[in-house]
């Protein structure tokens, strides 16, 4: 994925939990670690975002960019004792 791609992909998901999908061409709504999951497309590129159940308070949000994510088959359950603690956390 070339640097432009990735930028885009972050520019979306930034975009998305803010309410816009306008870039997106279509969104799926699903659950994993027990929040929302969000899937994209932007062009070709497939993205995601797991939306925390709570946001926590207001102003700057953290987020957690995660890696490698292979649509599909990572993340899976087997990281559920790190993801579901920073989703619980507001990341």
């Amino acid at each position: 994925m070339s640097i432009g791609r990735i930028g885009c992909v972050v520019a979306l998901a930034m975009g998305v939990l803010m309410g816009s999908f306008a870039e997106a061409d279509e969104v799926a709504e699903s659950t994993q670690f027990g929040a929302k999951r969000l899937d994209f497309t932007v062009g070709e590129t497939p993205g995601f975002v797991i939306v925390p159940p709570v946001l926590k308070g207001e102003g700057n949000h953290p987020w957690l960019w995660y890696a490698p994510t292979f649509i599909g088959h990572l993340p899976d359950l087997s990281h559920s004792f790190y993801f579901k603690p920073l989703l619980e956390a507001g990341f």
